[in-house]
């Protein structure tokens, strides 16, 4: 039986001017918001999984929630939940009570709310369960492969500073009183010494303005464009981040489509879901594709955003009406990939990092004493 997700009737209609906030699925957004707290990706995965297993247990629904409410530690989730449980118990239908409290995106109420219709609740909550899982690992994984690079820039940049304006204006003094022509390179790191020290304080405010100007403009739907694109063909970290979209297509078509969803409408939620801009921008052209007549392989092939991989399991979903059961499978494979590609990152910018920093301490440090060595030769 398949369902028409364009018939489901909600209490707030998707594109109105009431419609709640939505729950952005970018791949570098945060689980803590500083304007409105939400729930985040890790308690998400626990709240559906363990739905679906006491549900799967023959509990309903209303006891299973108020075990999650019990569960809960966090007090504004702890309200929420209780919010849904609330509305349940008042007839409301669980996807409706989801959506109600503005914490959950649309993606996960048409995917509760085909579950509800079909009768298949808990496979839909296992299967949000997975994905939210496969969010929190992609995020482990880049903040691990990541974190130790960049704890050690930050060291070293700030050993850096602190040599050019404390350890080197000491070495300047000797040198004026001992005269003498100095080395280039010393010449070199006491200029750079001396102009730090008069502007450190504008060096702090122009990186504290590119900074604000950042966190203003990445709303802007011009920037998300360009500055996507320009990550895309980024050399490594543009075949990751496109790897990872590719698993998060795969999953949650496969999802919908093994939900007996009609793939137009499951690429339309998919494409509300993803807010990386070049793969939106790309399954909304699919869709054009799809709705002239054209199959959907047909319209991927036209995009470059997506592999000559997908492309041909399309194809071949497409053929043999076995889309949902296809892409799972290339879900596991990318994601595979996107866990030994973080492995390597991290594996590649770790002794880079440990090398940059060791070339700037060399290079201050052979600035500094190569003067003293010239003096001592010429002593003896």
């Amino acid at each position: 039986m398949e369902i028409d997700i364009r018939n489901i009737k909600t209490k707030k209609p998707i594109g109105t001017k009431t419609q709640v906030k939505k729950i952005s699925l970018d791949f570098l957004q945060r689980d803590i918001s500083f304007k409105r707290k939400k729930i985040s990706d890790t308690k998400k995965e626990r709240f559906y999984n363990q739905l679906g297993v006491l549900i799967a247990s023959g509990i309903d629904l209303g006891a299973a929630l108020q075990i999650n409410i019990e569960d809960e530690q966090s007090v504004s989730v702890k309200e929420t939940y209780s919010k849904i449980l609330q509305d349940v118990i008042t007839g409301s239908g669980f996807s409706d009570a989801l959506y109600s409290t503005g914490f959950f995106s649309d993606y996960e109420y048409y995917s509760i709310k085909v579950g509800e219709e079909s009768g298949r609740l808990q496979e839909s909550l296992v299967e949000l369960a997975g994905f939210f899982e496969l969010r929190s690992q992609q995020r482990k994984q880049l903040t691990g492969a990541l974190s130790y690079p960049i704890l050690v820039m930050i060291v070293a940049i700030g050993a850096v500073i602190f040599m050019l304006n404390v350890v080197v204006p000491m070495f300047a003094g000797v040198f004026q009183r001992f005269g003498g022509h100095l080395p280039a390179i010393t010449l070199a790191v006491l200029g750079v010494s001396k102009w730090l020290s008069g502007h450190l304080i504008i060096c702090l405010l122009v990186i504290a303005s590119i900074t604000a100007s950042f966190l203003y403009i990445r709303k802007f739907e011009w920037f998300k464009k360009y500055s996507s694109y320009g990550l895309l063909r980024v050399p490594y970290l543009g075949k990751l981040v496109s790897n990872i979209m590719h698993a998060r297509f795969c999953h949650s078509v496969a999802l919908l489509t093994l939900s007996q969803v009609p793939l137009l409408d499951a690429l339309d939620m998919v494409k509300k879901m993803i807010a990386f801009y070049p793969f939106k921008e790309a399954i909304g052209n699919v869709q054009q594709y799809i709705i002239n007549g054209k199959h959907m392989y047909e319209g991927m092939a036209e995009q470059k955003v997506f592999d000559h991989r997908l492309v041909s399991i399309t194809k071949v979903g497409e053929e043999v009406n076995q889309i949902g059961q296809l892409y799972s499978k290339l879900y596991t494979q990318y994601t595979a990939e996107v866990k030994h590609m973080t492995g390597q990152l991290g594996n590649m910018l770790e002794p880079l990092m440990i090398i940059v920093v060791g070339l700037l301490v060399m290079v201050i440090l052979i600035a500094m004493y190569l003067p003293l060595f010239q003096l001592s030769s010429s002593i003896y």
